[in-house]
């Protein structure tokens, strides 16, 4: 059916049967690439998949629990301003 841009690393295909979380990187070779997240049977679980990886430390990082969830928040705001 088609895709739904989120930023400029994800976005979501759409089939007939399913949402489909997807990311783009480049690959060891250096070429871009993308990778399927996850199978998501509605618009609004690939959504929360997305803002959950979002709110994830950085590698070098380490947040405590209140943080992550602050971050699942804020997140979450930013997708809701998108909607109409």
């Amino acid at each position: 059916m088609g895709k739904i841009v989120i930023d400029n690393e994800y976005y979501i295909h759409v089939d007939d049967s399913s949402y489909n979380l997807c990311k783009k990187y480049v690959n060891k070779k250096g070429k871009n690439s993308e990778k399927i997240i996850g199978y998501f049977g509605s618009m609004s679980s690939a959504l929360r998949k997305y803002v959950e990886i979002k709110a994830l430390p950085n590698d070098d990082e380490t947040i405590g629990i209140k943080e992550y969830f602050n971050r699942i928040e804020k997140f979450t705001e930013q997708i809701k301003k998108l909607l109409p």
